[in-house]
C-alpha cells in the first residue's frame, strides 16, 4: 500500500510513504532504504524464554544487527576516501535511522602496495568516522578485483606484483585458455608467486 511521498526525515516516515518516496531518493536510495529497514527491525524484539520457561520480563533482545554496505569505491583507486564530506552526511543519516553500523570492502589491490607492505590509512579514517558516531564496522577482506563487469563504476584490480607476467599459473582459465585476472584460482593455493609467497 502506497501513501503520499514523505518529506520528513527518513526515521519519521511511515512505511507506505517511504515506498512512495522511493523513486526520488537519488544516489542515496540504497542507504536510505537500508536505514529504513534498520528502523523497522530495530523496533522488532524477539523475546526468548527465561530459564523457568516463562517470558523473560527483562526483555531479552535478540534482534539482528543491521549493517549498511558502503559503496564499493568509498576508497578510491588513489587510496583516499572518495568525497569525505558526502560520506560524513551519509553516516550521520545512518545514525539518525538507528543502524548498528556499516560494512566496507578492504580491497587487496589498494592495501598491499608492495609485497608485504600495507597501507590501511583510508580504512583507519573510516573506522574513526564510525567510532565518533557510535557505529560499528565490519571490514570485509576482499581479495578479488573490483569492477570490470557490466555497469561497474569502480576499477580496482589485484596488486601489480600479482598481475605481472611471471605469475602465469595462478588464474582461472576457460577451455580456450583465456585467463580470468579477477581472482587467484583455488587450485593455486601452493603455487609460489614471483615474490616467493603462495596465495595461502
Amino acid at each position: 500500500l502506497l501513501a503520499a511521498p514523505c518529506a520528513a526525515p527518513l526515521a519519521e516516515c511511515p512505511v507506505g510513504a517511504l515506498a512512495a518516496r522511493g523513486g526520488a531518493m537519488g544516489p542515496l536510495g540504497a542507504l536510505m532504504l537500508a536505514a529504513f529497514l534498520a528502523r523497522v527491525t530495530g523496533a522488532i524484539h524477539q523475546r526468548g524464554l527465561g530459564p523457568t520457561g516463562t517470558d523473560d520480563d527483562e526483555g531479552d533482545d535478540r534482534r539482528v544487527g543491521v549493517f549498511v554496505m558502503l559503496p564499493l569505491d568509498v576508497v578510491s583507486e588513489n587510496r583516499a576516501l572518495r568525497d569525505p564530506k558526502a560520506l560524513e552526511q551519509q553516516l550521520n543519516r545512518l545514525v539518525v535511522a538507528g543502524v548498528d553500523g556499516f560494512a566496507v570492502d578492504v580491497w587487496w589491490g589498494l592495501t598491499e602496495v608492495r609485497p608485504g607492505k600495507y597501507d590501511f590509512g583510508p580504512y583507519l579514517k573510516l573506522v574513526h568516522m564510525a567510532a565518533v558516531r557510535g557505529l560499528k564496522v565490519q571490514l570485509v577482506a576482499s581479495f578479488h578485483q573490483c569492477g570490470g563487469n557490466v555497469n561497474d563504476d569502480c576499477d580496482i584490480p589485484l596488486p601489480d606484483f600479482v598481475l605481472n607476467d611471471k605469475n602465469q599459473n595462478i588464474w582461472f582459465r576457460d577451455r580456450l585458455n583465456n585467463a580470468n585476472l579477477e581472482y587467484i584460482s583455488f587450485f593455486a593455493d601452493k603455487v609460489e608467486l614471483d615474490d616467493g609467497r603462495t596465495p595461502l
